[in-house]
């Protein structure tokens, strides 16, 4: 990664503001590049424009750019033209920060003498100083001795519904609500989702697809965990493609199901593992013998399998191969040798994972509880209260009605749902709604919380308590 603070010296150009009407990016023997802006530098009604010499294009508008945190995919090649349209020098203030620049062949040490001769000459001396900090999966799931057996069984395949993470190196794949699912060490290092992937290069070069097939991941919206294995989840959205206008699942035709309770004999992991040569981090796929042990004492639901994965595998869909659009859990962890053993994943038995999965969100998940349309609008200004009226453990909820001077208490059942009963009416009191005080509490230290209110008119003072009968 080339920044603007410390570029070398043939870069530094790069990184001065933007002039009309185009620069010019070539970065010899890259195998690919991506640019981040500054935010904030690209006027209203001005577009900027990227294009790489196979005519790949991405444009943005200020809003757009904001919002994909100034990067844009990543191109093919070691060449990009960057313009602006739509006004007359309103870019001036626009100004590359960083260049990411992909290396050739399989990730390893970037060192002078495993680079090549151009981007070496380029880099100039002590090339090391641009590696960026480590981006790739923790080592729990990148074991390359994932391989069930004596032989790599995987085959190539095109499961549409099922992306590459850049640039971790990971397995990203669709379910509904326009949600993605992934392993939960696969987080931090997750800036795009890719689908429709290309062959890599016969050096193992990954090729990135075209722009129209890469999403900027919503770093806002990602949840997850890694507590270790049955309990290593993530989900994330993306943000709508800025040439099509479309989210992945509306441009790949679907989603997966996802089941808690199927547990197949046979499953299927696909996804985007290392290997050799040209399939290096392309799609493959595999099936495998599965087993399902018990939760342990912390919540952790494994699956055990024999799918022949690598690295890079990790957040691939665990699928039912007898109902090849449903999938009960996510493949993270090595665990095959070539004597054999068993790969796992997390289940989506896994009660957090489950329960944001049906919230769809994070941590706070939500249930329709009840319906109150048979008493009327009732966000009229009546009061209400909580407590543990009826003293069975769980808070209530009561309300007063000034039209009819009935009270209603509404009590929640073990489903979370909420049903009401007539509570009493006092009627004999008068209107009792009038600003005279309330407070709720022990008060008769039965258990259970009571009611109290103070009436001005006489000073008396009056406890209501709910029967537990």
């Amino acid at each position: 990664m080339i920044t603007a603070q410390d570029p070398p010296e043939a870069a530094r150009s790069f990184f001065e503001a933007l002039p009309s009407p185009a620069r010019e990016i070539h970065v010899p023997g890259a195998a690919w590049l991506q640019l981040r802006f500054a935010e904030g530098g690209l006027r209203e009604g001005v577009r900027l424009v990227v294009t790489s010499p196979d005519g790949q294009t991405q444009r943005f508008t200020a809003a757009e750019l904001g919002r994909w945190g100034g990067l844009t995919a990543a191109f093919n090649g070691d060449r990009l033209t960057v313009r602006t349209e739509g006004g007359s020098g309103q870019a001036a203030e626009l100004r590359i920060t960083e260049m990411i620049v992909g290396l050739p062949g399989r990730t390893g040490p970037m060192t002078e003498s495993t680079l090549p001769a151009p981007l070496r000459n380029f880099l100039g001396p002590r090339p090391e100083r641009f590696r960026p900090p480590a981006r790739t999966e923790s080592p729990a799931g990148a074991q390359q001795e994932s391989q069930c057996g004596p032989t790599d069984d995987r085959t190539a395949s095109n499961n549409a519904l099922v992306g590459r993470i850049v640039p971790v190196g990971c397995t990203g794949w669709l379910m509904d609500g326009d949600r993605v699912i992934t392993a939960g060490h696969c987080l931090g290092a997750m800036d795009f989702l890719q689908f429709n992937v290309p062959r890599s290069l016969a050096d193992g070069t990954i090729v990135n697809p075209g722009v129209r097939d890469q999403y900027r991941i919503d770093a806002a919206s990602v949840v997850g965990r890694d507590t270790g294995t049955g309990d290593d989840w993530a989900v994330f959205r993306v943000l709508p493609n800025n040439v099509t206008n479309l989210l992945p699942a509306q441009a790949q035709g679907g989603t997966f199901q996802i089941s808690r309770t199927d547990r197949p004999n046979t499953v299927r992991v696909t996804g985007y593992g290392t290997d050799n040569g040209a399939d290096n981090q392309t799609q493959q796929t595999h099936t495998g013998a599965a087993s399902y042990p018990a939760p342990d004492s912390e919540g952790r639901v494994r699956i055990n399998h024999s799918a022949d994965t690598t690295g890079g595998n990790s957040g691939g869909p665990i699928i039912n191969e007898a109902m090849q659009g449903v999938a009960v859990g996510i493949h993270t962890n090595a665990g095959c040798m070539a004597t054999g053993g068993q790969n796992a994943g997390t289940s989506f038995a896994n009660n957090q994972l489950w329960n944001v999965l049906q919230g769809g969100e994070g941590p706070l998940n939500w249930q329709r509880a009840g319906n109150t349309a048979g008493f009327g609008q009732i966000a009229d200004g009546r009061p209400f209260w909580t407590g543990n009226f009826d003293g069975q453990g769980g808070d209530d909820i009561l309300f007063y009605f000034p039209g009819d001077q009935n009270w209603w208490l509404g009590r929640f059942d073990g489903n979370g749902a909420l049903n009401w009963q007539r509570a009493g009416n006092t009627a004999g009191f008068g209107q009792v709604a009038d600003g005279r005080p309330f407070w709720t509490g022990n008060f008769d230290g039965q258990g259970g919380d009571d009611i109290l209110f103070y009436f001005p008119g006489d000073h008396n003072w009056w406890l209501g308590r709910v029967s537990t009968q």
